[in-house]
């Protein structure tokens, strides 16, 4: 019985909301930083580095698995696509396609926020073959001057 209690207690625990000094969680961040998440899905899509411009601040920071695995700065963004856009070429990559799913997370806090977004990304090769993979892009945004724009990006495949 105690054990049966214990359990209730933990999962009354992980489902009650959030707290702490940044506002609750809500189910979708507002337009405008959709608007930047899925232009970076459209520029991947596209595979078109230019895309990405005008989209980070000025101290962005985008981390990938691939080396230099980090740049920064304002045109963080198209430097990482066009690093991405080499290694699908050396790889011989044919098309990428990558696909957002729901938003998972998003917190804000006055003029930062937080999005947590799944991506599906589907490569096929010259082969023809596709390999799909599942992963996360990770985002903090911030408001500058009345528009919002991606202070840093992270993507990961792992748990």
């Amino acid at each position: 019985m105690r054990t049966f209690l214990g359990i209730v207690v933990a999962l009354c625990f992980l489902a009650a909301p959030a707290t702490g000094a940044d506002s609750p969680r809500t189910p979708r961040p507002p337009a405008q930083i959709v608007a930047l998440a899925r232009a970076v899905v459209d520029a991947a899509n596209a595979n078109d580095p230019s895309k990405l411009s005008g989209l980070y601040t000025d101290d962005a920071v985008v981390i990938d698995e691939l080396a230099p695995y980090v740049w920064t700065g304002a045109n963080a963004g198209a430097q990482w696509w066009t690093a991405v856009g080499q290694i699908l070429a050396a790889s011989k990559i044919a098309a990428l396609h990558v696909t957002a799913l729901s938003v998972s997370e998003y917190r804000a806090a006055g003029d930062v926020a937080y999005v947590i977004q799944p991506l599906q990304i589907t490569e096929t090769n010259a082969d023809g073959k596709t390999r799909t993979e599942l992963g996360t892009q990770t985002y903090t945004f911030r408001n500058v001057n009345g528009t919002w724009k991606i202070s840093s990006a992270t993507w990961t495949t792992k748990p």
